[in-house]
């Protein structure tokens, strides 16, 4: 028998989504998530093997949005950290 739900109203959903925002994320799990997403938009700039492996890059929209992308840096080049 599967489960039934009952379907959540807007309110509590982006109640919700207000909690969920407001979690503390360290600043090492941040950059780790950071180095993942720009791995993935150029790969060879992380090794040929990493290149060979990957055909398609992580959206920078919805990483946005999991993590604060930080302005960037002095040494920073082609947006690779």
């Amino acid at each position: 028998m599967k489960d039934q739900f009952e379907p959540i109203n807007q309110s509590t959903l982006f109640a919700a989504r207000n909690e969920v925002l407001d979690l503390h994320m360290s600043e090492s799990l941040e950059e780790y998530l950071l180095q993942i997403i720009l791995a993935t938009r150029n790969p060879a700039a992380y090794g040929q093997d990493l290149a060979a492996w990957l055909q398609y890059g992580a959206s920078p929209g919805p990483a946005s949005r999991w993590i604060a992308v930080p302005e960037p840096k002095p040494g920073w080049s082609n947006g690779i950290l």
